[in-house]
C-alpha cells in the first residue's frame, strides 16, 4: 500500500484490505472509554486518538488518509459515516489477522464487517442493562447477527 500526495494530502485509489467500513452511525468503532470508566455515557468515552482513516471521496474516486486527533469534531465524522465514506486503516498485523478471520468464516467483506459491527454494538448494549427497551435491542441483533451467521451454513 503506498500513499500517492496531492497538495500534501496522502491519498489512495483502491481501497485496501486492511480497511473497516464505520458502519455505526454513532461512531462507536472510533470511541473508547476513558481508562477506569466501563459505562457508556458521554463523559466516559473519548476519540481514539492516532487512529489512522480514510475518507472516500465521491467526487475525486479518492481515499483521502487522515489521523484521528482527539479534538475531531464528531459531528463531521458522523456525516462521513452516514454517506458511508468513512473507513478505519488497520497496520499489516491487524490487516493479516482479519484476512485469516474472513478466511477461516469464508464470509464476505460486508458480512463480516456488519457482523464485527453487531458484536460491538452488543458489547455496548450489555452494559446497559437496566434500561427496559435492551432486551428488544439484544434480540433484534441476535436476530440479525443469526441471519448473516445462516447465510453461510
Amino acid at each position: 500500500m503506498t500513499f500517492k500526495e496531492q497538495n500534501g494530502y496522502n491519498y489512495l485509489v483502491d481501497l485496501p484490505v486492511a480497511a473497516v467500513k464505520v458502519n455505526c452511525v454513532l461512531g462507536v468503532e472510533l470511541m473508547r472509554f476513558v481508562p477506569g470508566r466501563r459505562t457508556w455515557k458521554s463523559v466516559n468515552i473519548e476519540l481514539r486518538a492516532s487512529l489512522h482513516l480514510l475518507i472516500y471521496s465521491p467526487s475525486s474516486n479518492r481515499y483521502w488518509h487522515r489521523i484521528l486527533r482527539a479534538d475531531h469534531d464528531l459531528n463531521v465524522l458522523r456525516r462521513y459515516i452516514k454517506d458511508g465514506n468513512l473507513f478505519i486503516l488497520f497496520n499489516d498485523e491487524w490487516r493479516e489477522k482479519v484476512i485469516a478471520e474472513r478466511e477461516k468464516e469464508g464470509k464476505s467483506y460486508a458480512d463480516y464487517n456488519r457482523l464485527r459491527s453487531l458484536i460491538i454494538l452488543k458489547e455496548i448494549l450489555e452494559g446497559q442493562n437496566d434500561r427496559p427497551d435492551i432486551k428488544t435491542k439484544m434480540r433484534a441483533i441476535e436476530l440479525e447477527m443469526n441471519k448473516i451467521n445462516n447465510k453461510y451454513k
